[in-house]
């Protein structure tokens, strides 16, 4: 044991410390997310997103049980609306070709973002897979 590996040490130590790792995805408090298998399929949720998606699957599951929320669902609703409306219809070769308008997306997945769900087994099994981005809450 030389001087050089006293040198070394202390890297060592750093580099197996998993807190130092920025990979490493913290465990959420029990205290802030509701077992999910305490909640019985039918009950009302309250969804809060603590954290942002980390990756594509994530966010699209998220949105996907927000969007379930009823303010989602009518504003959703009133944007169908308002796309059917400026629907315009336009000849391109002959044919008639239909105009859409493009769909926006009432709900994202933000820190922040919150909505109250019905609590069914396939949304159970959705907050299962992001449960380390949202909190959930039996209401």
């Amino acid at each position: 044991m030389g001087a050089g590996s006293d040198t070394l040490d202390p890297i060592r130590r750093i580099g197996n410390d998993t807190a130092l790792d920025p990979l490493r995805i913290p465990p959420t408090p029990a205290s802030a997310m509701a077992n999910l298998t305490d909640i019985a399929p039918g009950s009302d949720i309250r969804i809060r997103v603590t954290r942002e998606p980390t990756n594509a699957a994530a966010r699209k599951t998220i949105v996907r049980v927000l969007s379930k929320d009823a303010g989602a669902v009518s504003e959703n609703e009133r944007l169908r609306k308002a796309r059917v409306k400026h629907l315009r219809h336009a000849a391109r070769g002959g044919r008639q070709w239909a105009i859409r308008v493009p769909k926006q997306h009432p709900v994202a997945a933000t820190t922040g973002s919150e909505g109250t769900v019905r609590a069914s087994v396939d949304v159970l099994r959705d907050l299962g897979s992001v449960e380390r981005f949202v909190e959930v809450e039996a209401v």
